[in-house]
């Protein structure tokens, strides 16, 4: 595959109006993933558990100005 072609991906949220993920938690200051994907040729090689460490990483560095 080529350097440009996405191997996965994994979508946060800092918004919801789906009262089922905001009764459970406050998404004012916490991130919470809505999707999240690798292509089946890359899965079990740690694609998605890096996508995740990363998503972890922007979320702390994320400002929220309230």
């Amino acid at each position: 595959m080529s350097d440009k072609i996405p191997i996965g991906h994994f979508l946060l949220k800092w918004w919801s109006n789906d009262v089922s993920i905001t009764q459970k938690i406050d998404i004012t200051y916490t991130a919470y993933s809505e999707a999240g994907v690798t292509i089946e040729e890359y899965r079990k090689m740690g694609v998605a558990t890096t996508l995740i460490r990363e998503a972890e990483l922007f979320q702390k560095k994320r400002v929220v100005l309230a």
